[in-house]
């Protein structure tokens, strides 16, 4: 891992990563779980434009810190575009990828940035999580736990939907 590139933060995997470890994951054996979470900041924007670049940085590297600090060394987190996350978790189970997500939303919850002194908007995350098994063991977790990213942040933010 360490002699990958990370992203420009330094904290997390390129996403260029990503497939590639996943498919190395999803040939695991079957009685391997491989679970897939997708991570994406509520309202991310708003701290960006109101305060600028250099405190959304500040957040930024505080909410990737805290994805790679809950995914520890159970898997790898990739950070894609902005602050899209996407982490490949293998051996764990479902339920264990669920409280995973959790323990990232209430993490993230929890944070509290502050920039030249000046406390910055609390943010949080919605979560997306999918798991093979239960889930058929086709590439398509993955666009499953994006999917379920997307209903966390149509059904109010802030929370983690896994099925």
């Amino acid at each position: 891992r360490h002699e990958r590139i990370l992203e420009d933060f330094s904290v997390l995997l390129s996403i260029r990563y990503f497939r590639r470890d996943f498919q190395d994951a999803l040939q695991r054996t079957s009685d391997v779980a491989v679970s897939v979470l997708y991570a994406d900041m509520d309202d991310f924007g708003k701290i960006n434009k109101e305060f600028g670049q250099a405190a959304g940085d500040v957040v930024m590297k505080a909410y990737l810190e805290i994805v790679r600090d809950k995914i520890g060394l159970l898997g790898d987190a990739y950070r894609g575009v902005g602050d899209e996350v996407v982490a490949i978790v293998t051996g764990q189970g479902h339920q264990r990828a669920i409280e995973l997500g959790e323990a990232i939303r209430k993490g993230i919850e929890s944070l509290r940035c502050e920039y030249k002194n000046i406390a910055l908007p609390q943010v949080t995350a919605s979560i997306g999580v999918a798991t093979t098994p239960p889930e058929e063991r086709k590439f398509e977790v993955e666009t499953l736990a994006e999917s379920r990213k997307r209903q966390a942040k149509e059904k109010g933010k802030n929370r983690v939907i896994a099925n």
